[in-house]
Order: C-alpha cells, then structure tokens, then sequence
C-alpha cells in the first residue's frame, strides 16, 4: 500500500496514476468483513485502483479528482454502515427489499444518464440537425416577450403572474383554458 504524501502545507498530495498499480489497495478498512469477528487483525475490506475505477466509470467516468475523494469517503461510511446493518438483521426487515427495488432502479437510471451523455459525446452537428428535421413535431418554437411591473406586491404585479403563468401553460397544453377574457385587439398592459 502506498503512503499518503503531504506537503509542508499539510495538504494531500496523491501519488500520481503510473506510481499507482492497478492491483494495488487504494482503500482498506479494517474491522469489516462477513466472515471474521470485527477485532480481528485480518478482518478488513480491501479495493484495488482497479475495483475503485470502475465503480467511478459506472458511475461518472468524468468525475473530477475531487468528487473521487468524496466517493471514497462515501464508500469507507457505505461499508461500514451496511456492517453494522447486517449483523443488526436489517436485510430481513419489512423496509429492505423496498429499498432495494429503488436502489436498482435508481442504479439503472444513473447506469442510462450516463452511458446517453457518453454516447451523446459522439454526436455531431449533422446528427443533430438530422434528428430535428426527422422530428419536427417533438418541437416547438416558442417567442417570449416580457415585461413586469417593478413593484412585486402590486396587484398588478399578481395579475402579470397569472397571465404569464397561464400563457405558458397553455403553450405546452393547449387544453388549459384561458383565465381571462379574451382582450381586444391593440390593448396593452401599462406598469
């Protein structure tokens, strides 16, 4: 296992990668293991580089080197907590098999996020274009043109808010009904 180096500032220096074996233990807990008595010397949970680079490519393969170390924080309180969860039975309560249907869900979807944006990398502006012109009905351009009343506590100022409000709303559901009469033609609202 490799030693973390500090400089004369205190302040954490990681090894660089090519000193770093991919075999070699990047975190070691000791006093969590299934199958030995916490106490004992040669109880612990060990995660090579290897081990911990993939876990962060399944779950950001750009994940800056400082959210890394609050993975590996994240992991040490992961492993440590579901120890203590296990021998309290916890896998056996009502709860457990919810939480895990919505752990593998959530899982699957971070697993989906991940590999669109990779895959979304890839695309180039002619894909792009491509996919818009196939898909026309998917869009719709909306043109916007506001202006508010400075004071926010107006009565005017509310009204603007339910005007705006309904405008978008029917924008995207033309269902939505109008919550004001229509207005003739050439009328504007003056703050």
């Amino acid at each position: 296992m490799h030693s973390i180096v500090l400089d004369k500032g205190g302040e954490f220096i990681p090894p660089s990668e090519a000193a770093v074996p991919h075999d070699s233990p990047v975190i070691v807990i000791h006093g969590a293991c299934d199958n030995k008595p916490a106490f004992s010397p040669d109880c612990q949970t060990i995660v090579t580089r290897s081990d911990f680079e993939a876990a962060v490519d399944s779950i950001d393969p750009d994940m800056p080197a400082g959210s890394r170390r609050i993975l590996t924080n994240q992991y040490v309180d992961t492993v440590v907590l579901a120890g203590k969860a296990h021998q309290l039975g916890l896998e056996n309560s009502a709860g457990y098999q919810v939480a895990m249907d919505y752990m593998l869900k959530a899982g699957l979807s971070r697993l989906l996020t991940s590999r669109v944006r990779q895959e979304s990398k890839n695309l180039t502006d002619a894909d792009v274009d491509e996919f818009y012109r196939q898909n026309l009905r998917l869009f719709e351009e909306i043109k916007v043109n506001l202006a508010r009343p400075r004071d926010r506590h107006s009565p005017l100022f509310d009204n603007f808010k339910r005007r705006v409000l309904t405008a978008l709303y029917r924008s995207l559901d033309r269902s939505v009904p109008d919550t004001e009469p229509k207005s003739n033609t050439g009328e504007a609202m003056w703050w």
